[in-house]
């Protein structure tokens, strides 16, 4: 496993009734119970604590008690807020990961609870009184180091750029990559492309990358399709391809080659020849059953077949039916008009959608899944300030409410008379947490940690950095900046020769320090 565990103490006491000396709580002891403890904080029956831990976590709670209760709830949240609700409440749930347990905590006792993601827990007293020495969270996260850095003259965009890489890191769980630490703890393949390119782009060559791919081949034998959906099939080529030019792992893209292409051949059988896809459609939720979604599907196809047919080109292995479906899908006329995450795909994959709806209420309608997608679209078609513009208002509304890692889904309306995630609502304010999310993530069940939400990482490297991997490996590399307004830009890009490193000021050339054996180009 390449993940570490690490005790973190409690921050600060959000709230507490009914419970004598509880900042003792906050205070590093020794982890291990004794007969005589001069320090305790002693919750009476009917009384809690709510605890802060400083940003939020993924892990365990680790509860040392001198005096037990034969009945305590503890809850976790990734808001206080959902620290504080009820199962059912808002649909706070159990879902994946247990948040909401009655426990037992005997006398002289050192145990350790749940496995999820949070930053505050709250504790009950039902029952009796008990004396706590210490309740810590058991922090696991990925092991390895952090490569790659971004730094900049705009504060803001520098904590969303850290922010969004630590929101990935978490999610780096069980030697794979997951969508979510609290709920989706799961291998989404086809969510994970937007995670696998900025954990590429922080950590360089990640084993969690090729342990989900191939968890998701050899777990789908065809015909079957990837988490039974035929667009995360086509993710999961894009997903390979897109990892292999970043780290030029020949070894362990050839296992995946025959894949591929009876995986091409599987979706060319189902393209007809006006380049219609014929499986059942999914681009993303909010997309789901619009009319966007059709176009939006047909353009993560283009990209995908055209990915299939270049990875195979590199490796000399004939792809014909890659061939076929690419040149059925350029047949394809239907444009997205409305769906910005559509619309994008679309311009991306080649197509001609009218993109001036890109920045139709600047960050209103986009999505933390596609961001990479949206942001790099406007980037070219209507310049980098208006995207930058925009990932300033959506990201940093986000931080804004208090958040330490990306949601799942954020719209800026949200912000309207919003209380922040860092305490309960006032009256008059909205809570956030409760009252907003879709689909299938409606109030609490919705996760306060997606690593599909980390696109700024990508974007910053690609379009203001100019970062492009020409060759497989990054063996010859484009940098080319575009800092569009921001003054100075250094930056550090893992390769697997090495790091390159670029600093940038606006009017200047760039100075870049590249690794040997590789080439950078700069136009």
């Amino acid at each position: 496993m390449n993940t570490i565990t690490e005790i973190v103490w409690p921050k600060q006491i959000i709230a507490a009734e009914n419970v004598k000396n509880e900042k003792a709580l906050l205070q590093e002891q020794t982890l291990q119970i004794t007969l005589n403890e001069p320090n305790l904080a002693v919750v009476q029956e009917g009384g809690y604590v709510v605890l802060d831990y400083g940003f939020e976590l993924a892990g365990r709670v680790r509860v040392l008690a001198l005096k037990g209760s034969t009945r305590v709830r503890i809850r976790l949240g990734e808001s206080v807020s959902e620290a504080c609700s009820d199962l059912g409440e808002s649909t706070a749930t159990n879902d994946h990961a247990v948040r909401d347990w009655v426990v037992t905590v005997p006398n002289y006792s050192d145990e350790t609870h749940f496995n999820s993601g949070f930053r505050y827990v709250r504790i009950d007293c039902l029952e009796g009184e008990i004396a706590l020495k210490s309740v810590v969270a058991v922090y696991t996260h990925y092991a390895g180091e952090q490569l790659g850095s971004f730094v900049c003259d705009n504060a803001t965009l520098n904590k969303i750029f850290d922010t969004s890489v630590r929101t990935v890191m978490l999610n780096l769980q069980n030697d794979m990559i997951w969508d979510g630490i609290k709920r989706d703890r799961l291998v989404w393949i086809g969510d994970i492309h937007p995670e696998m390119m900025s954990a590429t782009h922080v950590f360089g060559r990640l084993k969690n990358i090729e342990t989900a791919l191939d968890f998701s081949r050899k777990g789908t034998p065809l015909p079957q399709w990837m988490n039974n959906m035929p667009t995360y099939s086509m993710w999961w080529i894009k997903i390979l391809y897109d990892y292999y030019m970043l780290t030029g792992t020949d070894d362990f893209v050839r296992e995946s080659l025959d894949y591929v292409v009876q995986l091409s051949k599987q979706i060319d059988d189902n393209i007809s020849d006006d380049g219609v896809v014929h499986v059942d459609l999914f681009l993303d939720w909010p997309t789901h059953e619009q009319p966007d979604e059709e176009p939006g599907v047909e353009a993560l196809a283009l990209l995908a077949m055209d990915a299939a047919a270049a990875l195979c080109d590199a490796f000399g292995v004939p792809n014909q039916a890659a061939v076929r479906a690419v040149a059925k899908l350029k047949k394809y006329n239907k444009v997205a008009t409305s769906a910005k995450q559509a619309i994008a795909m679309q311009y991306l994959a080649g197509y001609k959608p009218n993109t001036a709806t890109l920045t139709a209420g600047g960050s209103a309608g986009m999505s933390t899944f596609m961001s990479y997608f949206i942001l790099r679209a406007v980037h070219e078609t209507a310049g980098g300030k208006q995207a930058l513009a925009m990932l300033e208002e959506y990201y940093g509304g986000m931080l804004k409410l208090g958040a330490t890692s990306f949601w799942e889904d954020f719209d800026i309306e949200w912000l309207k008379n919003a209380a922040p995630i860092t305490r309960l609502p006032k009256k008059g304010e909205v809570d956030v947490h409760a009252s907003y999310g879709k689909y299938c993530y409606v109030g609490f069940r919705h996760s306060l940690c997606h690593g599909w939400a980390s696109g700024p990482v990508t974007y910053l490297y690609r379009c203001i950095l100019g970062f492009e991997p020409l060759s497989a490996g990054c063996k010859r590399v484009r940098i080319k900046p575009d800092l569009c307004g921001l003054k100075t830009v250094d930056a550090k890009i893992p390769v697997p020769a090495g790091i390159i490193e670029v600093h940038a000021e606006a009017g200047k050339k760039p100075t870049v320090k590249a690794p040997a054996g590789v080439e950078v180009v700069f136009d």
